[in-house]
């Protein structure tokens, strides 16, 4: 039996099926249903297939018949020479059959050439198709094999599945151009599958109630090759009206065409002319499918003269030159200068005065032009020289200043010698020829003439020394001569009018006068050092006892003598010495025979009495005199320890006490006394106890016993 399915968007497509009667049936897939198309006028049809020229071909046996599908009646192609079960066609136009022996043939119309190519190594049981590019077998066991039609010794399976019966049709059909599918028909119950390729699988679509011996669509020979688009390749537009569009596609049916709109086609893949945008281009083969890829011209970073930089022509000569400054553009760009010679270089040079159309042209042809009038240079002109005199043997100077021409300048006093400063220095009195060159090359000539200057003078210095160790010097100029008001300065950077410098420290200072001219002479000045009077501690001897009898001895040095010495602000007196001293401290100042004075801050140390921390007792017991003191004390040492008046000893342990009542003294060092209260011992009785063991009694080992003792005159 054989179906003829019909699907959107081929709409022509229709899928048969034959029966083992040869009677071709029409499919509708969607339904699950078939109808009668025609009574094939051939026995045993094994398969069927479509030609993508339209006709329907049948193999029964080993011949190829051509069938007529309104009358059933069928026309001899050729003979493959074996039995051939299974039937398909390329999109090329190439009929493949395939025997129950494993072999693999083709029958070409153009030239009418039938062609062995090998054993696939497995037996058709009943289809071949093409899916995806490649071509499929259904053979022998319910097995899917994949041909390999230049070496179908190397064919492998692809799909092991158990079905009902033999899979005896495999057919391909698209959904739409882009949507293909492969579908599986048994023999048995006739049930349809779609054949999943990638997981090897084969899944249920529905049954039919007619046994199934070959499928073939319409349009089968799709699946042998669809339309890719490899690349979309474009060109930006210079002016937006100039983009090309190149669409790269292979496959498909029969001849592509090209479309930018999906409407108007072409056979060129080429689009010129194309606007900036967004575009679906398509490319559409002979049968009606269409791939869609969309692309984008881009807005073309088109070349723009930005700016000119600019050398004038100078000194009446071809020098100038013109440096284009440039934004956008594609790939390498190229420079034209009055319709001259296309160059990389942005620069022209040698140019004369003039003006001069620039044009310039990107890789994509992309073109941009300007004007510029290239107006010749000034040459250089000295506005003015400065002089300053010597002030010596060759120290005159001259400042040179000038406009227009190319900077940077150069000078030179001899036209030989050059240098970028304007200034001459270590001049002496005498007239100078000068030459000014620019970067051009022209020149301007001068002259100067440089004078002698009367010379500084210092004639005297009065300098009054520091007083007290303090910055208190003084220095006093006399100086004359040189131009105009003279400056004087200690450190050669701050000048002051006045001859007077005050606040000075003592060391060694250089004296520099200047001139209004900036000349200067220089001079060594000292001015004398001075120290102020010093404090120095002879002895500081500690207060003692919480008294004031502290005692203070100091002795000055540096400063100048007589020295007289005061303690706290007290009045000065002329002996070092302080008695009677509180513990504190004090401020001593002295002062020597210039009045000046110098301070210090000295301690006078407490020295208390000792500090008793605790005292520990033991008393004596049973009426002895067995208690003990024991003293713990801090202070001036070496300590010594008294009770009751007792003479001191320098161990704080006293044993062998009876009761009674004792006072405690410790003396220190100093001989500060403390005395501390009056402890009482109190002395703790117990009478005898007798034990009255009574009669004798024998103890064996491991017994007890118990004794009774008692003191009559205990108390409780």
């Amino acid at each position: 039996m054989i179906f003829l399915l019909a699907v959107f968007p081929l709409a022509a497509q229709l899928l048969y099926v034959s029966d083992n009667d040869e009677k071709l049936y029409r499919l509708n897939m969607e339904q699950c249903s078939y109808e009668f198309i025609v009574q094939m006028q051939i026995g045993g049809i094994f398969d069927i297939t479509f030609h993508p020229n339209g006709k329907l071909y049948a193999v029964s046996w080993s011949s190829l018949y051509e069938v007529d599908t309104l009358t059933g009646g069928v026309s001899f192609v050729t003979d493959f020479g074996t039995t051939c079960s299974a039937l398909t066609a390329s999109g090329d136009g190439v009929i493949y059959a395939a025997a129950s022996n494993g072999q693999l043939w083709s029958y070409n119309p153009i030239g009418n050439q039938t062609t062995f190519h090998g054993n696939i190594g497995y037996p058709a049981a009943g289809d071949l198709t093409f899916f995806d590019g490649n071509l499929y077998l259904a053979a022998t066991d319910d097995r899917i094999v994949l041909v390999n039609i230049a070496n179908p010794a190397n064919s492998e399976v692809v799909i092991d599945a158990n079905v009902p019966g033999n899979i005896l049709g495999i057919v391909s059909y698209g959904q739409s151009c882009s949507n293909l599918n492969a579908y599986a028909i048994t023999n048995n119950d006739s049930q349809i599958l779609q054949i999943d390729f990638d997981n090897g699988e084969l899944d249920f679509v529905c049954q039919l109630d007619i046994e199934v011996y070959g499928g073939a669509s319409t349009y089968e020979f799709f699946a042998f090759s669809q339309v890719e688009v490899s690349d979309v390749s474009t060109v930006p537009s210079c002016d937006n009206e100039e983009g090309l569009i190149q669409v790269f596609a292979s496959g498909g049916i029969g001849q592509l065409e090209y479309s930018y709109n999906g409407v108007d086609f072409q056979l060129s893949n080429t689009f010129f002319g194309m606007p900036s945008g967004v575009y679906t281009m398509a490319v559409r083969d002979e049968i009606g499918c269409v791939v869609e890829e969309e692309t984008e011209i881009a807005t073309l970073d088109s070349p723009e003269i930005e700016s000119f930089s600019t050398t004038l022509p100078s000194c009446g000569n071809n020098n100038g030159v013109i440096e284009v400054n440039l934004n956008g553009g594609t790939g390498t760009v190229l420079y034209s200068i009055l319709g001259s010679n296309l160059q990389t270089s942005p620069v022209f040079q040698n140019l004369a005065p003039g003006v001069y159309n620039i044009t310039v042209q990107d890789s994509l042809g992309c073109e941009a032009s300007s004007t510029l009038t290239l107006a010749a240079q000034p040459p250089p002109q000295i506005t003015g020289i400065s002089t300053l005199p010597s002030c010596g043997p060759d120290n005159g100077m001259a400042t040179i200043t000038a406009v227009n021409g190319l900077t940077p300048y150069q000078f030179s006093l001899d036209g030989n010698i050059y240098q970028s400063s304007n200034v001459f220095s270590g001049l002496e009195p005498g007239d100078y020829d000068f030459v000014l060159m620019d970067a051009s090359g022209c020149i301007a000539e001068g002259d100067f003439t440089i004078t002698p200057s009367p010379g500084i003078s210092v004639s005297g210095l009065q300098v009054a020394p520091t007083s007290c160790g303090e910055a208190n010097g003084i220095l006093v100029v006399f100086a004359g001569g040189g131009t105009g008001n003279l400056e004087f300065s200690l450190d050669g950077v701050d000048y002051q009018s006045s001859t007077q410098f005050n606040g000075l420290a003592g060391g060694a200072y250089t004296l520099t006068v200047q001139d209004e001219l900036g000349c200067t002479v220089q001079q060594s000045v000292q001015i004398p050092a001075s120290t102020a009077p010093a404090v120095e501690v002879v002895e500081a001897i500690p207060a003692t006892c919480d008294e004031a009898n502290g005692i203070l001895e100091v002795q000055a040095s540096l400063g100048t003598g007589p020295y007289s010495f005061s303690l706290n602000g007290s009045s000065f007196q002329e002996v070092g010495l302080f008695e009677d001293l509180n513990a504190a401290t004090y401020q001593v100042t002295v002062q020597d025979a210039a009045g000046c004075t110098g301070t210090a801050n000295v301690l006078i140390e407490d020295h208390g009495p000792p500090d008793v921390l605790s005292i520990d007792v033991i008393e004596p017991t049973c009426g002895n005199a067995n208690g003990q003191i024991n003293i713990d004390a801090e202070g001036i040492g070496p300590l010594q320890y008294a009770i009751n008046e007792s003479g001191f000893q320098p161990s704080n342990e006293f044993a062998n006490l009876p009761t009674g009542t004792y006072s405690v003294m410790v003396l220190d060092a100093n001989e500060c006394l403390v005395e501390k209260t009056v402890i009482v011992l109190e002395t703790i009785s117990a009478p005898p106890t007798a034990i009255d063991m009574g009669t004798d009694t024998t103890v064996c080992p491991n017994d007890g016993f118990v004794l009774d003792a008692t003191n009559p005159e205990a108390t409780s």
